[in-house]
């Protein structure tokens, strides 16, 4: 399979994302984010380790995506990233 830097270099943000699993509406979220000056964290692990992982993140303040996705569309975001949009929230 492609992987992030390939995905990144045919389709950029988004479709390195959709090549690393993601499906589009989640995606188009993350991609988002980053566009809004967030930064994306990805881990594979074990399962026998995802617990402590999300513990981790949650340590340093991980952003409740959920929350934050209805937040967005609360404020007009259509779900879609658009590259080089530039009046966020």
């Amino acid at each position: 399979g492609v992987g992030a830097a390939g995905g990144a270099a045919t389709g950029g943000v988004v479709g390195a994302l959709r090549n690393a699993g993601e499906n589009d509406e989640d995606a188009h979220f993350y991609a988002e984010g980053v566009s809004r000056g967030g930064t994306l964290v990805s881990v594979r692990t074990a399962d026998g380790h995802a617990a402590a992982a999300e513990t981790l993140l949650a340590r340093h303040n991980a952003v409740d995506t959920r929350g934050r996705h209805e937040e967005w569309r609360a404020s007009g975001w259509s779900g879609s990233y658009l590259p080089g949009e530039r009046d966020r929230v």
